[in-house]
């Protein structure tokens, strides 16, 4: 009876194990704009609301959510207009046709991430406002002047940054393109992919937006595995 009830033991922590939830939390990270997250006061950029100690809300609510936003639950915030007449995205002379079109990205998660991260959305208002009943809306401050989020320019243009709101495969089996994996060898490799057909490369393909990311890189910026050695990068670049 001790035997069995030891070999019961060891199964169901081997079995905790195996379901435990990562150890990165968005709570107290950069994500979380609540008035009690210190990680949020931290470095150049400083973004948090003052009066109001809730993680969640400040992206999703419970009543009141976006129902057009399909690809994030109770959608809480206002989207900025990401089509390719408000926005200019990444080019190059070695940019594959395939890599180039952007026709997936106002379905992406492009517009939900720009919403804080275009440099003049973070305080636009909220669909539920926090913590107010009497619906006014409650302030991200933002303590460093001048952030600009990705947008460094301010003119809109995502130039400098890497291709979203693609179908990978249609890159990685064009004729130009030699330098890719697979799409199945890159999702084995750590990358994750979105849409219809789960092969869109979004922003989420490299940032897991409710997880911090890995102590080896710092905790940011919510890579969805090291870049130590370019390991990221490498998930889909075959170099």
């Amino acid at each position: 009876m001790v035997r069995i009830g030891v070999v019961f033991l060891l199964v169901c922590l081997a079995a905790g194990a195996a379901w435990a939830t990562p150890s990165g939390k968005i709570s107290n990270s950069a994500h979380d704009l609540s008035s009690s997250s210190s990680y949020a006061r931290q470095g150049a950029e400083q973004h948090f609301e003052t009066d109001f100690d809730r993680v969640c809300a400040y992206c999703h609510t419970p009543h009141k959510g976006d129902l057009t936003v399909t690809n994030a639950p109770l959608w809480n915030r206002t989207n900025p207009d990401v089509t390719t007449a408000a926005y200019d995205y990444y080019d190059s002379p070695t940019l594959t046709a395939a890599a180039r079109g952007v026709a997936a990205v106002a379905n992406s998660d492009v517009p939900l991430c720009m919403s804080c991260h275009d440099g003049t959305s973070l305080t636009s208002p909220l669909k539920n406002p926090v913590g107010n009943h009497d619906n006014t809306f409650t302030t991200i401050q933002q303590i460093s002047a001048g952030s600009t989020g990705l947008l460094l320019d301010g003119t809109n243009s995502l130039t400098n940054d890497h291709p979203v709101g693609f179908e990978y495969d249609a890159a990685e089996t064009d004729a130009a393109e030699s330098n890719l994996h697979p799409l199945a060898t890159a999702k084995t490799n750590g990358a994750a992919f979105f849409g219809t057909g789960a092969n869109e490369l979004w922003c989420s393909s490299c940032h897991a937006v409710h997880n911090p990311g890995l102590a080896a890189d710092n905790n940011i910026p919510f890579l969805r595995k090291t870049n130590a050695g370019s390991a990221l990068c490498l998930a889909c670049h075959d170099k």
